[in-house]
């Protein structure tokens, strides 16, 4: 086979690659990073944004929000602002947890729920461990999907 032959070819797989790529469904994924302040015992999540959110159809809107806590805590819930009529949410949403001992921090686990539209769709979650976490550094995790009332499963 020709040099020129083999180019034409490889050219051929690459554009079959590229059209399945397209095709395939990419995971909504949530960015987030997790700090400790050891001198107030608190521990902060900053929600970043979430990308790829799916949708029913594929012109249409959705109004996204974010609902998170800290498993094994009575503190309640911070859930964010709705994002309008968007697939790509920034929330840039700082939640504090106080009184976080780093003795307990290592049982900890944050969940993440996302929900959207105007009749709050619960469309998956995130459970995320904080043994072992990574604080200070950006977070990407992908969105389970999920019946609502399993979400407090720990991967």
């Amino acid at each position: 086979m020709s040099p020129a032959g083999s180019s034409s070819l490889k050219e051929e797989i690459q554009q079959l690659l590229d059209d399945t790529q397209e095709r395939i469904p990419k995971c909504p994924e949530l960015h987030f990073t997790l700090y400790y302040n050891t001198d107030r015992h608190s521990l902060s999540v900053h929600l970043e944004k979430i990308i790829h959110l799916p949708t029913k159809q594929p012109m249409a809107s959705t109004d996204p929000y974010v609902s998170l806590y800290l498993l094994s805590r009575s503190e309640g819930a911070f859930a964010t602002h709705k994002a309008i009529k968007t697939h790509t949410p920034i929330f840039d949403f700082m939640a504090t947890f106080r009184q976080v001992g780093t003795e307990e921090l290592e049982s900890m686990v944050v969940v993440f729920r996302v929900y959207v539209n105007h009749v709050n769709h619960f469309i998956g979650g995130l459970v995320h461990p904080l043994h072992g976490a990574s604080f200070g550094n950006t977070i990407v995790s992908v969105i389970e999907r999920f019946p609502e009332e399993d979400s407090l499963r720990v991967s």
